[in-house]
């Protein structure tokens, strides 16, 4: 009887364990509202077929907030675009002080960069994975 219950309790966890996995929350955005990723997130277009994901930030030069700098430094990063047919990949540089202004068109669709947080400090180093992107879709 105990082998009986322990394999009844081990598939139902098993059932329990996969159906979880079909639950995995993708980011989606809607047209003209910002939204946030994460470095190797990907969000997807709510009645769109456009998927934007992070695949990179190899730069970050902005000027730490607690500092005077000569040049306000820059962040680059990398987004990989794709509709059905397309996929690119697109390099945004953005200066600290235009931010919010620099898009990259992609398709019929303009991606803008509205935010890169944390902001910088001095002799504190980001983590990758500690960058949170806020972009907006137009």
């Amino acid at each position: 009887m105990k082998v009986f219950v322990t394999s009844i309790l081990t598939v139902v966890l098993f059932f329990l364990a996969c159906n979880n996995k079909l639950k995995i929350e993708t980011n989606s955005f809607n047209i003209g509202e910002p939204f946030a990723l994460k470095i190797l997130e990907t969000a997807k277009m709510v009645n769109g077929d456009l998927q934007l994901t992070l695949t990179g930030l190899p730069e970050d030069s902005r000027c730490p907030e607690d500092a005077n700098c000569i040049w306000e430094g820059q962040v680059r990063l990398f987004l990989t675009a794709a509709v059905p047919a397309k996929k690119e990949n697109l390099e945004l540089k953005i200066e600290k002080s235009k931010m919010g202004r620099v898009s990259k068109s992609f398709e019929n669709y303009s991606i803008t960069v509205e935010s890169v947080m944390p902001l910088t400090e001095s002799g504190v180093k980001i983590l990758k994975e500690d960058y949170v992107v806020t972009l907006k879709v137009d």
